[in-house]
């Protein structure tokens, strides 16, 4: 009864979507360019793919081996658990379905996702750190981008500063949370897939904001996986929600983009994201049933 009340509450975020939509509720401009918005939300969409296989090859990595279509069917059917308020339910709900099939260690896949999370985040904020320099921000988020940044590196690559996000992650989520200690060469070897969806992120974005009538501007790349971090670091905020659209703004403002262009662009990106976010969560459930009725015939065949 449980899933069924999970299907329906993510169903019945399509059918919201689709609602807004057709009754123009949120729309795009009559005058967008699909011939860029085709391609944002085909690179968008493979996004979604890759990081589903980002979270198989991280748990490879920590001795937890899956197949590509648990990776999908975890990522996917609990990809929307990102707006429960409370961080922790997006690290729990893909780590829920893994310890059921696998039998692995609850802790330990918690672990190994907020370690990919700290990987992530890091890896956007090293690459973007350029911007927060260069763009006209407000003096105290330039510092704390900057205090964060120095954080996550020294949380990820020292004892003394582990021990104290140990700490922090006990008093936010009450829950003992092991980070490990990670060596510079063992997070390097994971970059490369991390790298490989944030790019596809960054360019699908691009696309979109090309598909508003944006001249060609390449710092407009860096401007969403740094709005969405942004987001992510939001613990308040269920899925990053009006963080990720005000950093956003900010952003696209700094690269000289115009007020009301960049508001527009930032709100279309909430619901562009949402379709992808439906089509992973579409993804994995569309394997979930495949898979259940072929456990079914299975079992037929062997009565």
């Amino acid at each position: 009864m449980k899933k069924i009340f999970n299907y329906l509450i993510y169903i019945s975020i399509v059918f919201l979507i689709v609602t807004l939509v057709r009754g123009k509720y949120i729309s795009f401009p009559h005058n967008i360019k699909y011939t860029y918005l085709i391609p944002s939300f085909l690179l968008l969409f493979a996004g979604f793919l890759s990081q589903a296989w980002a979270y198989k090859i991280i748990l490879k990595k920590f001795d937890c081996p899956i197949s590509l279509n648990d990776a999908l069917k975890a990522f996917g059917l609990y990809t929307f658990s990102k707006y429960i308020p409370g961080k922790i339910w997006m690290l729990l709900g893909p780590a829920s379905y893994i310890k059921k099939k696998y039998n692995y260690a609850t802790d330990k896949l918690v672990t190994i996702s907020f370690t990919s999370e700290f990987i992530s985040v890091w890896l956007v904020l090293t690459i973007s750190s350029f911007l927060v320099i260069i763009f006209n921000l407000p003096i105290l988020v330039k510092l704390l981008c900057l205090v964060f940044w120095l954080g996550l590196t020294l949380t990820l690559f020292t004892r003394f500063f582990h021990n104290l996000g140990q700490s922090f992650l006990l008093n936010i989520f009450k829950k003992n949370i092991n980070l490990p200690s990670l060596t510079f060469k063992y997070v390097i070897s994971l970059l490369p897939v991390n790298i490989l969806y944030w790019s596809l992120y960054a360019i699908s974005f691009y696309f979109l904001s090309l598909s508003f009538g944006v001249k060609t501007n390449y710092l407009i790349l860096f401007t969403f996986p740094l709005a969405t971090v942004i987001g992510m670091i939001a613990f308040i905020f269920p899925g990053g929600l009006g963080i990720r659209e005000g950093t956003l703004v900010l952003l696209l403002v700094s690269a000289n983009i115009s007020g009301e262009l960049a508001t527009s662009i930032s709100m279309a990106s909430r619901i562009w994201f949402l379709f992808g976010e439906v089509f992973i969560f579409l993804i994995g459930l569309s394997i979930n049933i495949f898979d259940k009725i072929s456990d079914k015939k299975n079992e037929r065949q062997k009565a």
